[in-house]
């Protein structure tokens, strides 16, 4: 029988339609935002009621749960590539598993204490963990597989994990993220992105999109190369400092005024 559920929990043949616009795709949506909800809240109520020894021992606890679940989702991810040899797009240079990989890397290194804090790169994994749970759950793109199916475990609970994280650093910046923040993760981005249009390019793959844009690309798809990945870059750039403003604002509700700013 655990013979049998293996292999129905790893298959490799989609049987299922895809869920926008369904009511599973409600029910996702309304268990995000009351995950949403909840994590602000507790935040905003963990950072003003609790000690500072009690933030800190609540926040490594958390911590250290969401990362074990994310480097799950890795693991179980890539056993299942592995598992039916499909290695189309398997690779972790899209954005959000790209975020997810850093998060568990930079969890790592700060527990062997060799971590030296870098912002920028941590502005962008948290504005783009950010942009990848909304995303996920508002116009979801899951795998067409019906539950159980691995799958379904590494993008539902995948992405609510990468949101908790996204919590973490938020309420562990003793600062508001400003100008410089924006400026130093639109950067990172932008080396990102065109790394990854030169890849998608030279390989004919679509990581990040760059060669078939979801909903807009029977508008942009007959420009030239370029053009169309520059509109990508623009769309990103704009996407992320959204994100990044929404963060903003979320970091001084937690906090309020009990750090400066």
């Amino acid at each position: 029988m655990s013979a049998n559920f293996f292999a129905y929990f790893y298959r490799a043949t989609p049987d299922a339609k895809p869920i926008l616009f369904t009511l599973i795709h409600c029910i996702l949506l309304l268990i995000f935002l009351a995950f949403f909800i909840t994590g602000l809240l507790y935040c905003r109520k963990l950072s003003h009621k609790y000690t500072v020894d009690k933030q800190a021992k609540v926040i490594r606890r958390i911590d250290g749960v969401t990362n074990a679940v994310l480097l799950s989702v890795i693991i179980f991810l890539y056993t299942w590539y592995i598992y039916i040899g499909q290695f189309h797009d398997a690779l972790p240079i899209y954005h959000c598993r790209f975020a997810t990989i850093i998060f568990v890397i930079l969890f790592a290194l700060q527990r062997l204490n060799v971590y030296k804090k870098i912002r920028a790169l941590e502005q962008w994994s948290v504005t783009v963990g950010s942009v990848g749970t909304w995303m996920a759950f508002v116009v979801p793109q899951p795998d067409n597989f019906l539950f159980p199916h691995v799958t379904n475990y590494t993008y539902v609970i995948g992405h609510l994990a990468l949101l908790s994280i996204v919590f973490v650093y938020l309420f562990k910046w003793s600062s508001r993220p400003d100008f410089r923040d924006w400026l130093n993760m639109q950067a990172f981005l932008f080396v990102f992105n065109i790394a990854l249009a030169i890849f998608d390019r030279c390989t004919g793959e679509n990581y990040g999109y760059f060669t078939n844009v979801p909903v807009i690309e029977s508008y942009i798809g007959s420009l030239a190369y370029v053009w169309h990945t520059l509109i990508i870059v623009f769309g990103y750039a704009i996407l992320l400092t959204i994100f990044w403003l929404f963060n903003r604002a979320i970091w001084q509700y937690i906090h309020g005024k009990q750090v400066s700013a």
